[in-house]
């Protein structure tokens, strides 16, 4: 069962904020959601990633009927409480249009929910949150010595994932 408030009509939108008042998230939908589906969180940021991550959704939907509740992620880097309020609406926004334009074409409903933080720790969490039943992710072509050395949001993500991800590439 979902621990979070979710907005619950379309157009709806509520916003998160922490103990000093900052502005650390903003959910909303775009439509009523079909109901009886499974949650699935898809992690979007980048216009080729996300476009990877999106096409499988769809063909899932189409090819095999699959009804599920779709919860796209983004996540930005903490900032201050002032830049919060200009500044993070912006570029969370910017990390999801491109899987908003591609679900509305398609005709997809879905649930926004632009998140304050470290990636990997908000995707689980949000993930848990929502009880979501798959992640659904991209993931950079790294070399060894890239990931070793810089580690990955995908990698922290599946290793520590209470539920089935899958790696668009």
């Amino acid at each position: 069962m979902s621990t979070l408030s979710l907005p619950q009509q379309p157009g709806e939108r509520i916003e998160e904020r922490d103990d000093i008042g900052r502005l650390v998230g903003v959910m909303y939908r775009s439509a009523a959601v079909p109901a009886g589906g499974p949650r699935i969180l898809a992690a979007v940021a980048g216009e080729h990633a996300t476009r990877h991550i999106i096409a499988p959704l769809l063909r899932w939907r189409s090819e095999f009927g699959w009804p599920f509740d779709l919860h796209l992620v983004t996540v930005v880097p903490y900032c201050s409480k002032e830049a919060a309020e200009r500044v993070f609406v912006v570029q969370a926004g910017s990390g999801t249009a491109v899987a908003e334009a591609l679900l509305q074409e398609a005709g997809m409903a879905y649930t926004v929910h632009q998140i304050m933080g470290h990636p990997a720790a908000a995707i689980l969490a949000r993930a848990d949150a929502l009880d979501a039943r798959m992640i659904v992710m991209g993931a950079r072509d790294q070399g060894l010595v890239e990931s070793v050395l810089l580690g990955s949001v995908a990698r922290e993500v599946v290793a520590s994932a209470k539920v089935p991800v899958t790696l668009a590439r």
